[in-house]
Parts: C-alpha cells; sequence; structure tokens
C-alpha cells in the first residue's frame, strides 16, 4: 500500500498560484477591455444614429475615452505601488460600473457621452485593464512571460468576438443601446469582485518563485534576450531602445484608434449593413485573439522585438485594405491583417519592455508609453472624423494612418536591448547592442 507523501519523504509541490492569478485577469479583461473596446464601436454607433450624432460627435467620445485610457496610466503606477494591486482592481471596477451605469440611464448628449464613456469609463479600464494585468505578470512569470502575456491578452479578443453579436443583438431585439450598456455595467461589476478577491501581489506572498521553478534547482537558459539587471525607471528613460520602442507603440495605438473608433462607422458608409460590420468585428477580433496566441507564445523562443516588427507590418497591410472592404475578400483581408498584427503587438509590447530592462521599472515605464500613447491617440478620433466630414469618406484617412502605422518597423529595428549601467558611478546605460 502506498504511503502519503509526507510519511514516505516525497516533497509534495504546490500548485503553482501564478496560472490563477493569470485566470483572473483574463476575466477582467475579457469584460473591461473585450466588451469597452470592441463592444463600444457598437453600441456608440447605434447611439450615434438613433441621436443624430455627426461624425466629430461620435469621435469626440471616442477621444475622450482613449484619452483617459492613458491619461491616469502615471497615477495607476503610482497606486500599484502604495496600495497594491487589489486594490487598484476595485477601483477601476467602480468606475467603469458607473461610466457604464450613466450610459445606460443619463446620457442624451455628444458631452454627456464623452463625460460618461470617455472620462469615467476610460479612468476605470485604466485602473482595471492592462497595466495592472501586465504587472502582475512581470511579477508572476519570467521563462513563461510571453506566454502567459499571450493568454492574459486574449481574453481582449475573445471578450470582442463574444461583444459585438451580443452588443448588436441587444441594439436589434433588446430594447436598443442602453440595453447594452446596462449588460457592461452589471458584468463588470461581478468580474472585477472576484479578481479582487483571487489577486495576490507576487509569488513571494505565497512562499513560491516566479512560473512556480523550484528553489535551488538550475533552470535552462532562457531562448531570447532577458536582461539579468533590474533597470530603474530613470536609467531605462536614458536609453535610445526605450524611445524607438515608445516610437513603436504610439504608431500602433494610432492605427489601432482610428479602427476602433471609426472602424465600424467605415464598414457602414462601404454599404455593410449593422449585422455585417459587426461580423466584421468580430472576426477582427478572433484574428485578434489569434494574433495574440500565435505570436505572443512565440515570444519566448524568438526575440520578440522582431516578432513585433512582424506585427506592425501586418497592421499596415489590414489599414491599407480598409477602403477596399465593400468586397467580401477586401473585409476579410482588412479584418484578419489588422487583427492579427494587433494581436502580436499588443502582447510584444509588454514582453520587450520587461526582458529589455526588468520588472522594478516596468510600471513606471508601461505608465509613460501609456501617456504618449494617448497623447497622440486621443487625436485620431478626432481627426478621423474631421477629415471624413471633409472628404465624404475614410479612404484617405486610412492610408495616411497605414504610412504613419509603417514607422514603427524601422523604430524597433533600432529598438536593440541596452547594456546595463555602470555599478560604479550610476552611469547612463550605454545606447549599444547588449
Amino acid at each position: 500500500m502506498r504511503q502519503p507523501a509526507a510519511i514516505s519523504g516525497e516533497t509534495i509541490r504546490p500548485v503553482f498560484y501564478g496560472w490563477r492569478v493569470v485566470a483572473v485577469l483574463w476575466l477582467l479583461l475579457f469584460v473591461n477591455l473585450g466588451f469597452t473596446t470592441y463592444g463600444s464601436g457598437i453600441l456608440n454607433t447605434a447611439m450615434a444614429e438613433s441621436m443624430l450624432f455627426d461624425g466629430r460627435s461620435l469621435g469626440l467620445s471616442f477621444s475622450a475615452f482613449l484619452l483617459f485610457l492613458g491619461l491616469p496610466a502615471p497615477l495607476v503606477a503610482w497606486c500599484i505601488g502604495r496600495l497594491g494591486l487589489r486594490s487598484v482592481i476595485l477601483i477601476g471596477t467602480a468606475l467603469v460600473f458607473t461610466g457604464a451605469l450613466s450610459m445606460a440611464t443619463i446620457v442624451k448628449t455628444p458631452i454627456g457621452s464623452a463625460l460618461a464613456f470617455g472620462v469615467i469609463l476610460g479612468s476605470g479600464v485604466a485602473f482595471g485593464g492592462t497595466l495592472v494585468g501586465q504587472v502582475a505578470i512581470g511579477r508572476w512569470f519570467v521563462r513563461r512571460r510571453a506566454l502567459a502575456l499571450s493568454i492574459m491578452f486574449s481574453a481582449n479578443g475573445v471578450g470582442g468576438l463574444v461583444a459585438a453579436p451580443l452588443l448588436n443583438h441587444a441594439v436589434e431585439e433588446m430594447g436598443g443601446w442602453r440595453s447594452g450598456w446596462q449588460i457592461l455595467a452589471a458584468s463588470s461589476l461581478v468580474v472585477g469582485v472576484i479578481a479582487a478577491i483571487v489577486m495576490r501581489e507576487s509569488p513571494a506572498q505565497l512562499g513560491q518563485a516566479p512560473d512556480g521553478d523550484p528553489a535551488g534547482v538550475a533552470l535552462p537558459a532562457a531562448r531570447v534576450h532577458i536582461t539579468n539587471h533590474q533597470f530603474t525607471a530613470g536609467q531605462a528613460i536614458r536609453t535610445f531602445s526605450f524611445w524607438m520602442i515608445g516610437v513603436a507603440s504610439i504608431t500602433n495605438c494610432a492605427a489601432l484608434s482610428l479602427v476602433l473608433s471609426h472602424g465600424v462607422a467605415s464598414l457602414r458608409s462601404l454599404g455593410h449593413s449593422s449585422y455585417e460590420a459587426a461580423l466584421g468585428v468580430s472576426l477582427l477580433s478572433a484574428s485578434t485573439l489569434v494574433g495574440k496566441m500565435l505570436l505572443g507564445a512565440m515570444g519566448d523562443r524568438v526575440e520578440p522585438r522582431k516578432l513585433w516588427m512582424l506585427a506592425s507590418l501586418l497592421m499596415v497591410g489590414g489599414l491599407s485594405a480598409m477602403p477596399y472592404a465593400s468586397s467580401t475578400v477586401g473585409l476579410v483581408a482588412y479584418a484578419i491583417m489588422f487583427g492579427l498584427g494587433f494581436g502580436g503587438a499588443i502582447v510584444l509590447q509588454s514582453a520587450v519592455l520587461l526582458n529589455h530592462f526588468g520588472v522594478k521599472a516596468f510600471a513606471p515605464l508601461i505608465a509613460l508609453i501609456l501617456l504618449l500613447q494617448t497623447l497622440v491617440g486621443a487625436l485620431v478620433p478626432v481627426a478621423a472624423g474631421h477629415f471624413e466630414t471633409i472628404l465624404g469618406g475614410y479612404t484617405l484617412v486610412f492610408w495616411a494612418t497605414a504610412l504613419l502605422a509603417a514607422i514603427a518597423v524601422p523604430a524597433l529595428g533600432f529598438a536593440k536591448p541596452s547594456r546595463a549601467p555602470d555599478s560604479v558611478g550610476g552611469a547612463s546605460p550605454a545606447l549599444s547592442e547588449a
């Protein structure tokens, strides 16, 4: 008869809690990102049609959303350090719930939409979205970091895949666009509370190590560059590599901002029904999911910076195909190429930052990048709506954005790993490849 492990001398290895952290972060992003980023295009377009808002008004709401998606990032990073991950998640949940409930009940004007959807809900996603998730993954994983990030970020794609048809059904069959916001409000409250209960700050809190690796056991070397030095935020900001990563992130954000704010409206202007436009969003979401899982998971084996260059090229191809999306082939090409590219880029950006500069500096670095993305990305919906009104269509708008997005490729080519700072005298990192 086999004896219990404790009696026979065998060591019982505890289940690694990091995968539970990934699971609750997945649920959090499924609602807070998947439904708001992809679903809001359905709901806000229906709102604009119902209340006779023009393209500028539609762009104003989404510009406000993007502005407050990134503007609070430095504050979120500070709160993570001072209050902890759990408290930040609860703050985000309260804001998302309040914003969605306001959209469902009291919003009647473009300004009201900009305040409820843009300011309140956008701030909620900032607190209860990717920043808190990326910091948590950075603490819990090292060798499997890209895999964990790809799983977490897949929630956005799955959420969009579910949100587009569900919220379109709410618009068509359940009483209009306000019903969709009611669904989002209830979902965010439930998921946010669950995530806050399960979340733990770091493996050390439970006596575990990153990746669940046992202490004192030699581990295989990583296949990609992972710095052995924990840069400070100040040291990282003084490297050329960081600013090239920032340029790539900003141009990616500009492309995403256009697609999320005006993608549905562009498809409608090309002759697609609301149902067909929703299917296009679902295909985009599904492609985003594949991009995250495929390109993201490869980031533990292939240098993520080079994969990010490929992802950026796919985004450029998708933007260039949009003007031809009146045909089925054009619609499919736009959705698949842009979705694959964006899905990979969002995971690989985090992996590159963490691998280049370490966990210690990650929160302030990604907060700074989000802030810069915000300043650029928030202008895109308003500018796109303005030029669409003047030009009478979106063709030149999407082509111009494709040219902007292409800048990411050479920028990442220059974003090689920086040498660790000189330990004596606190010298700035060299700008050469490690």
